[in-house]
C-alpha cells in the first residue's frame, strides 16, 4: 500500500464537558516494588515518576468515538504478542482523522510534556486489561490507575522511550489515552523543515508483561495502514502582551507568589496554576463568590500600580470563560476584616456598555488593568463574579520599573 502522509496536528475539536478540558488524574508507573523491569532503552529517563495534582486543560479534546481500521489487505508479519491494529477482536486502538495517533503538548497534568496521544476501544477487554477502571463509580474518570503488571516503551525513530506516566480521559471501557514521553522528548531532537514539518517513518508501542515479553503491541505508522505520520511543529506558546499596558513597568516575579485558597479542580486547574508564571496552564473553574476567593501571599509587599489578567488556551472557543467581573483586594497581613478593595470591575467598558467578550478573547492575550494609585499589600483576593465557569492562565501584577 502506497504510504501515507497525513498530517499530524489533529483538530480537536471542543466537547461540552462540566470539567474544564477533559483532563483525568495522571498516574506514574513506576515507584512500586512489584513494578517490573523495563526492557533496556537507549534514552536517558529522566522522567517524573511521582504524579503531579492532576489539572484539568485542557485544550480542546475529540470525542471519544472510535474507529478501527478497515480490514488489512495482507496479512502481517507474525511477532511476539497481540497487534492491537490488526489482530480480529483485538483492534483497540482506533483511527484518528487518519492516523492512529497524535502528539500534544499541552496537558498540564503532564508538566506539557510531549504526549503520544492514542484513542482506545474496548475491543478484546484490552483497555481495561492495561487501565484499572473504578467499575463501581462509572459516573467519575478520575479513579483509576495503569496496571503495574506492564510496562510500556515507546519507539520514535529508532529510539526508545519508557513511559513513566499517563493522562486519561476516559468512559470506564474506553478513551483517549495520553502517553508522557517526558521532558527529554523535544522538538529539536528532529530535522524539521522551513515550514515546521517533519515525517516520522517510526512511531511504535510495545507493551511488556511482567516476564519482560511482549504483551502487546502497535506499529502506528506501519505502511500497510496509514504509514508515515507528517508532524507539523506546533507554535510556541506565549502570552500575546497588551498593547495598552504603559511602558516602563515590571512584572512580579511569580516565584515570589505563594497561593494560598481558591477553587481546585482536582485536575490541575485550580488556584495554584493561577501564579505559576506558565501560560501554558490555567485555573478553570464554576466557583464565583467571595467565598470562593482565590488568595496569594507575597514573599514582600507589593507597590502595585496595575495588574493583567492572562487568557488561558482555548478563551477564543470559550467566550463565557472570559472574565471581566470581578474584585481585587489586598490587604498586610491576610487576616479577616483587613481586607481593602483595590479595583472592581462589573462587564462594562467605560461607557457603561457590556463588553463583548468575543473581542477580547485571543488566546494568551494579556488584558491590562490600571490603578488609580499605588497599592502597597503582601496578600492579594481575587473574586470572580463571572455567574458561569471562568478561566484565566495567570494574575500578574505590575509595578514601576
Amino acid at each position: 500500500m502506497k504510504k501515507l502522509l497525513v498530517v499530524a496536528v489533529v483538530a480537536l475539536l471542543a466537547i461540552a464537558l462540566v470539567a474544564c478540558g477533559g483532563e483525568t488524574a495522571t498516574t506514574t508507573t513506576k515507584g512500586a516494588e512489584t513494578t517490573p523491569k523495563a526492557p533496556d532503552v537507549t534514552t536517558p529517563k529522566d522522567v517524573t515518576t511521582t504524579p503531579k495534582a492532576p489539572d484539568a486543560t485542557t485544550p480542546k479534546v475529540p470525542g471519544t468515538e472510535t474507529t478501527t481500521p478497515d480490514t488489512p489487505p495482507v496479512t502481517p508479519p507474525e511477532e511476539e504478542g497481540i497487534n492491537l491494529l490488526w489482530e480480529e477482536g483485538y483492534m483497540a486502538i482506533g483511527n484518528m482523522d487518519s492516523a492512529f495517533f497524535a502528539f500534544e503538548d499541552f496537558h498540564a497534568s503532564l508538566d506539557n510534556n510531549v504526549a503520544l496521544v492514542i484513542s482506545m476501544n474496548d475491543q478484546g477487554g484490552v483497555y481495561n486489561d492495561l487501565f484499572i477502571i473504578d467499575t463501581e463509580n462509572p459516573d467519575t474518570n478520575t479513579n483509576w490507575e495503569p496496571n503495574m503488571d506492564y510496562t510500556w516503551v515507546v519507539t520514535i525513530e529508532g529510539v526508545k522511550w519508557e513511559i513513566s506516566r499517563f493522562s486519561l480521559f476516559n468512559n470506564t471501557t474506553s478513551g483517549w489515552v495520553r502517553i508522557d514521553l517526558g521532558p527529554n522528548f523535544k522538538w529539536s531532537l528532529f530535522d524539521y523543515d522551513e515550514n515546521n514539518q517533519y515525517t516520522f517513518e517510526q512511531v511504535r508501542i510495545d507493551i511488556y508483561d511482567s516476564e519482560k515479553n511482549v504483551a502487546y503491541f502497535a506499529d502506528l505508522t506501519d505502511d500497510e495502514l496509514w504509514g508515515a505520520y507528517l508532524h507539523t511543529k506546533p507554535a510556541e506558546t506565549i502570552m500575546v502582551p497588551d498593547a495598552n499596558r504603559p511602558a516602563g513597568l515590571v512584572a512580579v516575579d511569580q516565584a515570589l507568589a505563594t497561593p494560598l485558597s481558591g477553587p481546585d479542580s482536582g485536575i490541575s486547574e485550580g488556584y495554584k496554576q493561577f501564579f505559576d508564571g506558565k501560560v501554558q496552564t490555567k485555573i478553570c473553574t464554576g466557583d464565583n463568590g467571595e467565598d470562593k476567593a482565590v488568595t496569594v501571599k507575597y514573599a514582600e509587599t507589593l507597590n502595585v500600580v496595575g495588574f493583567s489578567i492572562v487568557n488561558a488556551n482555548d478563551n477564543a472557543n470559550s467566550n463565557g470563560r472570559t472574565i471581566v467581573s470581578f474584585k481585587l483586594y489586598g490587604s498586610e497581613t491576610g487576616e479577616e476584616g483587613t481586607w481593602t478593595e483595590i479595583y472592581a470591575a462589573d462587564g462594562t467598558d467605560g461607557a457603561g456598555n457590556a463588553i463583548d467578550k468575543a473581542t477580547i478573547s485571543t488566546n494568551y492575550l494579556e488584558r491590562y488593568y490600571a490603578l488609580s494609585g499605588v497599592a502597597s499589600y503582601q496578600y492579594f483576593k481575587f473574586v470572580a463574579e463571572n455567574g458561569e465557569m471562568w478561566q484565566a492562565s495567570e494574575l500578574l501584577f505590575y509595578q514601576e520599573g
